[in-house]
């Protein structure tokens, strides 16, 4: 689950099952940990929110935790993310949009290192990432979620490594209404 192959393998599942009508999605940048570029995957949108899908309306967790670690019904999406709205975090007016970044859920044994995310590393920084990461593109005044294009990806780049590198947690940050400023524990 972890590798391009995998992922997009996942990703042909989802879209299959949109072609045939039994699901909506959006497309959303996927860092596989042993992925070697990031990658534009669908991703499927949780039955009732079609219309107007937000970053907690979507079924991250396929790309992200093993299907022993998935949940179904209501969960803290704090716990495995954060939607940034202004960033850095003394920026003087929002970003665009609104950029969700989900991790995989910390457990034992660790989901293996994020060696894509190595690659963005650029000077002496401090951290690592473990597990897959997921951005979410959405509309900064309505919530409602957007295709990342091709045309995003440096940005989501810049911004990965800028909040894993940060130290977020310490900073307030604007976020998304429904999901509370925590500190993240993905981060070593």
């Amino acid at each position: 689950m972890y590798t391009r192959e995998a992922l997009e393998t996942s990703g042909n599942s989802i879209a299959a099952a949109r072609k045939a009508g039994l699901i909506s999605t959006v497309v959303c940048c996927v860092f596989g940990a042993e992925a070697s570029e990031p990658l534009l995957l669908p991703v499927a949108i949780h039955p009732g929110y079609e219309a107007t899908p937000r970053n907690v309306d979507l079924d991250v967790d396929v790309y992200l935790n093993p299907p022993a670690l998935e949940r179904v019904g209501l969960w803290p999406v704090a716990d495995d993310g954060a939607a940034l709205q202004r960033w850095p975090p003394h920026a003087s007016r929002d970003m665009i949009f609104t950029w969700t970044i989900f991790r995989s859920r910390q457990v034992s044994p660790a989901p293996p290192r994020n060696r894509l995310y190595d690659t963005l590393k650029v000077g002496y920084l401090t951290r690592a990432v473990y597990g897959n990461v997921v951005v979410v593109k959405s509309n900064r005044k309505t919530g409602q979620v957007q295709d990342v294009l091709e045309r995003d990806l440096h940005h989501i780049e810049s911004l990965l490594q800028s909040y894993v590198e940060d130290s977020v947690w310490e900073h307030a940050i604007n976020l998304h209404p429904l999901l509370p400023l925590k500190a993240h524990q993905g981060w070593e």
